[in-house]
């Protein structure tokens, strides 16, 4: 004989059908082992779906059988779970109507959750959930002897969970539960089971939020798919350009980890098992100076990482200077913008250069006419200061040929080299922008051919065009907990790595479980976030 467990839930009460519902019970042949009235608590209904916390629709359902009285009963019979469960038919009551219209959730229930019973769906289960209510009942009847036991299972069990680990080792799946799960389903030597899923939506973004960047830092797949709902513009920054981040990155999501606490664990071993990687990538931020060898150090002892999070941060913060605004420039109504000969193979490449600069390559023709003709050009011998961090800003810069190298320096530290210039990049553009001195020496590692742009030209053009859509995108960075404490230049940096992509109504940008590639803000636009859940 086999023991289930089934309840009664509130609304079959508050409708007057549990003598109804127990007649059927009867007729179907259960034995009624135990039965009560019960109000549960939230406590105790936390207890019994404790399996479903987490779970979009696990509030109401608490929310719904804390509501009022139950009935809750063990019942015996031969395949009881089995049976007590096709009693119940389908979860959802216009199912259970269509497809078993005399069943009891079909004749007693309201919807998906207020469905009149409940019913254990498994062995497991039902020994769990008796023992919530009724402990002194056993969950089964079984007498089986030792020797029947190992005999069933060895003959039943163990060459299936043989065969399953070791393809599983194999394969080497990121979610070792999940796989051996749908594994042992689809290979159950008494019948494949096939499982109801349905999309739950957990969230909706619109703009202004961001998305993906957990499953960049950690290396975990796609937690949830994210699909459009409107047309939407997004800025991407891919993983390529992140990784050119994720040393400073790293540290700074460390020290924001109360707004992500329920990844820390994950993050300290990413920084555990990645040290070499982190330690090795490009650095290309400022104010960095020691976080190399704080990681290195402390990679094999959390303890010691957290630590050296926090030290980094408080130098990092108390490096920083307060920002010394010059007077804003005045320009006439009569200016006329320079203008210098070039060639057209010049105005070309000058052009091609432009769309690699955030603050221009949205400039309309005209305007990025203006701005090549008024470009001038400057030879830089190697070894020889660009612009000098502290000095007023009088030119942008966009590096036409060689190389270059930014340095900052803080106090009496050495300099340190934050970014590597090859031909297309810029620099001096904040000096010019945000009317600061220059925050970085830039020096000449090779000969070098540079191109620039006078103030008042950039003043002029930039601050009706291309700034527009920089302040856009630093005012979205600012918000993003894991860079809030980057400084201008730092964020101004991430600025020029973002892509701007577009998606059409319906367009997944991610999908759950597929490894993260790309993390994304929404410039505009809205966006639904579900996750795979099993019908129940």
């Amino acid at each position: 004989m086999e023991r289930t467990f089934a309840i009664i839930k509130p609304d079959a009460m508050r409708n007057g059908k549990s003598e109804d519902i127990m007649r059927d019970v009867h007729n179907a042949g259960f034995t009624v082992l135990r039965q009560s009235v019960v109000t549960l608590s939230a406590e105790k209904a936390s207890q019994f779906y404790e399996e479903h916390k987490g779970k979009p629709f696990y509030d109401g359902l608490v929310s719904f059988m804390t509501s009022g009285p139950i009935t809750v009963i063990v019942l015996e019979k031969h395949q009881a779970i089995a049976d007590w469960r096709k009693l119940l038919g389908p979860t959802n009551t216009e199912k259970a109507k269509a497809e078993d219209p005399s069943s009891i959730r079909a004749k007693y229930g309201t919807d998906g959750t207020q469905n009149a019973c409940h019913g254990s769906d498994s062995t497991a289960s039902a020994a769990r959930e008796i023992s919530i209510f009724f402990p002194d009942i056993a969950a089964t009847t079984s007498n089986m002897t030792p020797a029947e036991v190992q005999k069933y299972l060895e003959t039943l069990v163990v060459p299936v969970l043989t065969e399953a680990l070791a393809d599983m080792c194999l394969q080497k799946p990121a979610d070792p539960f999940k796989w051996l799960a749908m594994y042992l389903l689809e290979h159950n030597p008494r019948g494949s089971t096939k499982l109801e899923f349905a999309d739950a939506v957990v969230s909706v973004l619109k703009t202004g939020d961001y998305f993906g960047e957990i499953a960049l830092l950690t290396n975990k797949p796609r937690q949830v798919t994210v699909r459009c709902k409107t047309d939407c513009v997004l800025l991407m920054l891919d993983r390529d350009a992140f990784n050119r981040l994720c040393g400073p990155l790293f540290e700074i999501m460390k020290r924001n980890i109360d707004s992500y606490q329920k990844f820390a664990s994950s993050l300290l071993e990413a920084g555990q098992s990645d040290a070499a990687e982190v330690a090795n990538a490009a650095l290309t931020v400022a104010a960095i100076d020691d976080v190399q060898d704080e990681h290195l150090e402390s990679a094999s002892d959390p303890n010691a990482a957290a630590a050296a999070a926090a030290a980094s941060n408080k130098r990092r913060t108390a490096g920083r200077s307060k920002a010394v605004f010059v007077a804003p420039l005045e320009v006439e109504a009569s200016w006329t913008p320079p203008v210098f000969e070039k060639s057209e193979k010049q105005m070309s490449e000058l052009n091609q250069l432009l769309q690699k600069s955030v603050l221009l390559k949205n400039l309309d023709s005209v305007a990025k006419t203006t701005v090549v003709l008024a470009l001038q050009s400057r030879e830089v011998a190697s070894g020889s200061n660009i612009i000098t961090q502290g000095e007023a800003g009088d030119l942008f810069y966009i590096l036409g040929l060689g190389t270059a190298k930014a340095f900052i320096k803080k106090g009496d530290d050495e300099p340190n080299c934050v970014k590597d210039y090859v031909p297309g990049d810029t620099f001096g553009e904040l000096a010019l922008l945000h009317g600061e001195p220059r925050a970085a020496t830039v020096t000449a590692t090779s000969d070098c051919l540079v191109w620039g742009l006078d103030r008042d030209t950039f003043r002029r053009i930039m601050m009706q065009a291309g700034t527009a859509e920089s302040s856009l995108r630093d005012g979205f960075i600012e918000k993003i907990p894991i860079l809030a404490s980057l400084e201008k230049y730092e964020r101004f940096k991430i600025q020029e790595a973002l892509i701007q992509q577009t998606f059409k109504a319906g367009d997944a940008v991610i999908q759950e479980g597929d490894t993260g590639n790309a993390f994304y803000i929404i410039k505009s636009g809205t966006l639904e976030c579900t996750k795979k859940v099993v019908r129940i």
